[in-house]
């Protein structure tokens, strides 16, 4: 049996940096995501990529959906050719379905009562 120890690496200045295997380990899993959930949602919601060059390969870009629902950001993740993080409410990533799903995708939580 082959085990894995990953070393999420040390916090500095609020940041969390990570390892070369872990990150290659959250690269694969998101991807993974992206190949099973695209080909579904795009067929389910109908999403079409309009204006996706306009988004820069680099560099600070905010998007900014409608939020019709919750799915709108893992919607958005799918069709955006770049890497995505996104807000939720704190309260979400203590729930262990989601937590877990946020996490994975560097959800950044927003305390609602400040």
């Amino acid at each position: 049996m082959v085990c894995f120890r990953v070393d999420w690496g040390s916090k500095e200045d609020g940041h969390l940096e990570l390892n070369a295997l872990a990150k290659s380990m959250l690269y694969l899993t998101r991807l993974f995501f992206k190949i099973l959930f695209l080909p579904w949602i795009r067929w389910n919601y109908r999403v079409r990529r309009i204006g996706a060059h306009n988004v820069p390969d680099y560099g600070g870009v905010l998007l900014l959906p409608n939020h019709v629902s919750y799915i709108d950001s893992f919607i958005l993740y799918l069709a955006c050719p770049r890497p995505l993080r996104f807000l939720t409410v704190d309260k979400y990533l203590t729930h262990p379905a989601f937590g877990w799903f946020l996490r994975l995708f560097d959800a950044i939580p927003i305390d609602r009562s400040r």
